[in-house]
């Protein structure tokens, strides 16, 4: 266990190691569903966001699993979209075509990227997985 533990803490630091002098935190709108429920302070998503050097659009609520509304989400203009509901259905295109969603610096960037939930929504080894493919995502050029 002590060296499984280690790996995963190795693997952990490379990742802070790779984003710490990133010369931008890119604000992230992780979507749970549809309804627009995202993460919010608290959860493990939120966590992995800012490790990953990037701040959580809605971050700063203090509810881990809070529903933005609409208007809420367009005004923080999210330069990523993330899409944890990705399993159930939803694709970039669909979210792309929602009605004034076309405004979103994400949608504009093409920066809608569909991403396995099951990495991020329960506590274990495999979130170290989830923190690396969300850091990919956020900073590629970090990993060059």
């Amino acid at each position: 266990a002590s060296s499984v533990v280690a790996k995963l803490q190795s693997r952990i630091r490379a990742v802070e190691t790779a984003t710490q002098h990133v010369a931008t935190h890119p604000s992230v709108y992780y979507e749970l569903d549809k309804t627009l429920y995202t993460v919010g302070h608290g959860s493990f998503m939120d966590s992995l966001i800012t490790m990953a050097g990037g701040a959580n659009v809605a971050g700063s609520i203090q509810n881990p699993y809070p529903q933005l509304s609409s208007e809420k989400l367009l005004t923080a203009n999210p330069s990523f979209i993330i899409l944890g509901d990705a399993a159930y259905g939803i694709s970039a295109a669909q979210v792309a075509a929602r009605p004034g969603w076309s405004i979103i610096t994400a949608i504009k960037l093409h920066h809608i990227y569909p991403f396995n939930d099951d990495l991020a929504s329960r506590p274990g080894p495999r979130i170290v997985d989830g923190l690396e493919k969300l850091a990919h995502i956020l900073h590629p050029e970090a990993f060059h």
